[in-house]
């Protein structure tokens, strides 16, 4: 099948939606790298990755800081799904499916990115325990390696190796110099990949979820341009919309499809009014307070949010909302 006008859309909209995620991403990896390399110094051992740092105030960061991104990056993905379908309303990012999914999104992200980064840790000691590098060459050989995956570390290892096999004409210097330069390179790789393959996901979770609100049943699997030997032999596939939140991406940085099928026909583009048995979900009288209180949500990390008993006792009138708050304390 040849790239849907859905499928164009969809990918430009990804493209919009990585902008979102990708600084998110890149403040939660600075701090990871940082507090790991703060407590590198301080608690070195042998067994480094499980006592080194406190890996759980890490995740708890990173969902603190991912999640209001994700939501943001669902939304979008579920009002395109209304907008394709011509159907009137928008997405309801605050209903309590779309809450948990958000919160499984972000947990798992979270979780995969830092056992990648202890696997990429324990490499690289390995390593150095097997070349008889003493515990402080290791942890200062270890610092800029920090943040990559096993496999990464890996090829840095491997690059310094042939580096120094196949260029004896290079310095100690020139070749640590080298080395920097690929490993910032990987970095970026890394963070790239991470922002588009999860961008996708989220993205991907909110338009289905979308369908399934107004009323789709099903969706087919479409193939992007040039798609990969995985992919291709899913084109077409039918999935029906319990599963479909699951499927895409189906690897990292896919930019493959999942389109409505509504009335047994494929939707390959925007369409011009409603099809018959779609249509937005009546409200519901259990609304969410904020929306009781006609607040507009803007899902947006900040600090603070726990200080309301300080603003009362000053008496400025402040009610917490549920904002997932880990080691609560107040000023």
């Amino acid at each position: 099948m040849p790239e849907t006008k859905i499928q164009i859309v969809l990918d430009n909209l990804a493209t919009r939606n990585e902008r979102i995620l990708q600084p998110v991403l890149q403040r939660w990896f600075i701090f990871m790298r940082g507090k790991i390399l703060k407590d590198l110094s301080a608690k070195f051992k042998k067994d480094i990755t499980s006592e080194l740092t406190d890996w759980e105030f890490i995740e708890g960061q990173g969902i603190r800081n991912i999640k209001p991104a994700a939501l943001k990056i669902m939304q979008s993905g579920g009002n395109e799904a209304y907008k394709q379908l011509a159907i009137a309303g928008s997405f309801d990012i605050l209903n309590v499916n779309a809450i948990k999914a958000a919160d499984k999104f972000t947990a798992k992200l979270v979780r995969d990115v830092t056992a990648e980064t202890k696997k990429g840790i324990r490499t690289f000691i390995r390593h150095g325990i097997k070349e008889g590098m003493s515990m402080p060459k290791i942890a200062r050989e270890l610092r800029p390696l920090v943040g990559l995956t096993d496999r990464q570390t890996d090829s840095i290892i491997n690059f310094r190796r042939i580096l120094e096999e196949k260029r004896p004409d290079l310095s100690v210097a020139q070749v640590d110099k080298k080395v920097m330069v690929q490993t910032n390179k990987v970095h970026r790789r890394r963070m790239e990949n991470i922002a588009r393959t999860e961008t996708a996901r989220a993205q991907n979770i909110g338009y289905v979820q979308g369908l399934e609100e107004i009323g789709v049943e099903e969706t087919e699997f479409s193939i992007s341009p040039g798609a990969c030997e995985i992919c291709t032999p899913l084109d077409g596939k039918k999935y029906p919309i319990s599963e479909a939140g699951a499927i895409i991406p189906v690897h990292p940085r896919c930019r493959c499809a999942m389109l409505p099928v509504v009335n047994d026909k494929t939707i390959t583009g925007q369409l011009k009014k409603p099809p018959a048995g779609l249509s937005a979900p009546r409200p519901s009288g259990d609304k969410p307070v904020i929306l009781k209180l006609k607040i507009k949500p803007i899902f947006e990390s900040s600090g603070g949010g726990s200080d309301t008993n300080i603003l009362n006792k000053s008496g400025i009138r402040a009610i917490n909302l549920s904002i997932g708050m880990m080691n609560v304390h107040t000023t």
